[in-house]
C-alpha cells in the first residue's frame, strides 16, 4: 500500500495535479492544459491583427461536442500556502458531498471573476490558480469559468504583458477556463479619455488574446471579435453562454448573440449565463434588466421581448431549454437576487483583494498572509430543486441560494 500511494504522488506530480497526501479521492492525477504561446511584445504598440472570422451559429440536429482539455506538457503552477490548508481541505469535502446530491441532475464549477492583475505591489497575491488546481485534483470538477476584468488599466506594453501572465495562470490549470470579457479588459479608462487612447487594446486584441486559441472548443456565435461564446457539457446536458456586456463606455452589449445563443440549445438542456456586469447597487442595472427580460421570455418557452429598438421571439422550437442561473462579477461584492421570472442571479466577489468594497465597518476584508486574500467560489446547481450552493474559497462565506 505505502508504494502504491508512492507512485500515486509521483504521477501527481509529473500531471502538476496538487493532491493531498490525506485526502480519499478516486480520480486520477489529469495532465494539465498548457497556455498558448505567448504573443511577443514590441517597442511600440503592435498594429491590432486582423481577427479571426467564423460563421455565426445556427441550430443544428447534430449533438454538440463537449471541450476537452488538451492534453500536453503541464505547466508548473504554485504551492498552496500553508494558510489555506484547512479551509481548502473543508471546501473539498463539502464539494464532493454537493457533487454527490446533484449526480445525474446538476452541474458544478469553479467560477473567478475580477482578479484584477496588477504591476504593482497592491494587486492581486496571485495564488488562486493553485487554489483551483488543488480542488479540481482532488475532486471531481471538470470545469471553470473566469467572469473577467483580469486587469486594471496602465501604460499599454505593462497592462500587455500583465494581462498575458494572468491567462497563462489561468491557462495552465487542468481544464479548460474560458474568460468572459469585463468592462476592464481593453485598458479603457473612460470614454473621454482620448490622451491616453494610445494604451488601449482593440477588439481584435482582446479577442486573440481570450479567444483565438479556443476557437476549436468554443463557439463564438459574434462570428469573431466580439466575445460572446458558448460551450456545452454532454454529460450534464448543461450549456455556458458567456455574453460580452461591453465596457460601459463606447461599446455595448450585443443581445442578438445572447439569442443566439439560445436558440440552438438541445431540448431539455439546461443553460447558465454568465455576463461580467449586469447587478449594480444593490439591483440589476441596465444590461442586467435587459439580459433578465430575454431569459425570461425564453423561458416561457414563446414570445417576445424587445430591447430598445429590437423585438425578439422565441418559438417552442427555439426555446427548449431552461436557463438556470445568471452569474457574473463586476460589483466587486457578493450579491443575490432573481429575475421576475425566477431565475437566481448571483455576483462573486473580486479575486482582486485590495480591490474588494469595503465592508459596513469601512474597512477592506484583507489582509496579506491570511485566507482573505483570494477570493472565488466553487458553485453547484441542483436542477431539480433549484438550488444553487456556493462553496467559498477565499474570503467571505458559502451561499446557499433558493431551493
Amino acid at each position: 500500500m505505502k508504494r502504491y500511494l508512492t507512485l500515486i504522488l509521483l504521477l501527481a506530480a509529473l500531471s502538476g495535479c496538487d493532491i493531498q497526501p490525506s485526502a480519499q479521492t478516486t480520480n486520477p492525477p489529469r495532465q494539465e492544459q498548457t497556455q498558448p504561446e505567448p504573443e511577443t511584445t514590441e517597442a511600440e504598440k503592435p498594429a491590432p491583427t486582423e481577427a479571426p472570422q467564423t460563421t455565426p451559429t445556427t441550430e443544428s440536429t447534430e449533438p454538440p461536442t463537449e471541450p476537452a482539455p488538451t492534453q500536453e506538457d503541464p505547466v508548473q503552477i504554485e504551492q498552496v500556502p500553508s494558510y489555506f490548508e484547512a479551509q481548502l481541505a473543508t471546501v473539498i469535502s463539502n464539494v464532493q458531498a454537493d457533487m454527490e446530491n446533484v449526480a445525474g441532475h446538476g452541474e458544478t464549477f469553479l467560477f473567478i471573476t475580477d482578479l484584477h492583475y496588477s504591476p504593482y505591489a497592491s494587486g492581486n497575491q496571485r495564488h488562486s490558480v493553485a487554489l483551483m488546481n488543488r480542488i479540481l485534483c482532488n475532486t471531481d470538477v471538470r470545469n471553470a469559468i473566469c467572469g473577467g476584468d483580469l486587469i486594471n488599466e496602465g501604460e499599454y506594453q505593462q497592462m500587455r504583458q500583465v494581462m498575458e501572465e494572468c491567462i497563462e495562470d489561468l491557462r495552465a490549470l487542468p481544464v479548460l477556463v474560458p474568460i468572459v470579457f469585463g468592462n476592464h479588459d481593453d485598458n479603457k479608462n473612460n470614454q473621454s479619455d482620448q490622451e491616453n487612447s494610445d494604451r488601449w487594446f482593440s477588439q481584435e486584441e482582446v479577442y486573440s488574446m481570450f479567444c483565438a486559441s479556443l476557437e476549436d472548443v468554443l463557439t463564438f456565435v459574434s462570428g469573431g471579435v466580439e466575445n460572446t461564446w458558448y460551450y456545452d457539457r454532454m454529460d450534464t446536458k448543461t450549456r455556458f453562454i458567456g455574453f460580452d456586456t461591453g465596457n460601459a463606455m463606447d461599446r455595448k452589449p450585443e443581445y442578438q448573440y445572447l439569442v443566439s445563443a439560445l436558440e440552438s440549445v438541445p431540448a431539455g438542456w439546461h443553460v447558465i449565463v454568465i455576463p461580467h456586469m449586469f447587478y449594480q447597487s444593490g439591483k440589476f442595472n441596465g444590461i442586467g434588466k435587459n439580459i433578465a427580460k430575454i431569459l425570461d421570455q425564453y423561458n416561457a418557452g414563446s414570445g417576445t421581448v424587445t430591447v430598445g429598438e429590437t423585438t425578439y421571439t422565441f418559438t417552442p422550437e427555439t426555446a427548449k431549454g431552461r436557463v438556470e442561473l445568471i452569474i457574473g462579477g463586476h460589483a466587486h461584492r457578493d450579491a443575490e437576487t432573481t429575475t421576475d421570472g425566477g431565475i437566481p442571479a448571483i455576483v462573486t466577489d473580486t479575486d482582486g483583494s485590495r480591490t474588494a468594497t469595503k465592508n459596513q465597518n469601512g474597512e477592506k476584508d484583507y489582509a496579506v498572509g491570511t485566507v482573505t486574500e483570494q477570493c472565488f467560489d466553487v458553485v453547484t446547481v441542483d436542477y431539480d430543486t433549484g438550488t444553487v450552493t456556493c462553496r467559498r474559497v477565499g474570503r467571505g462565506q458559502d451561499r446557499i441560494i433558493g431551493g
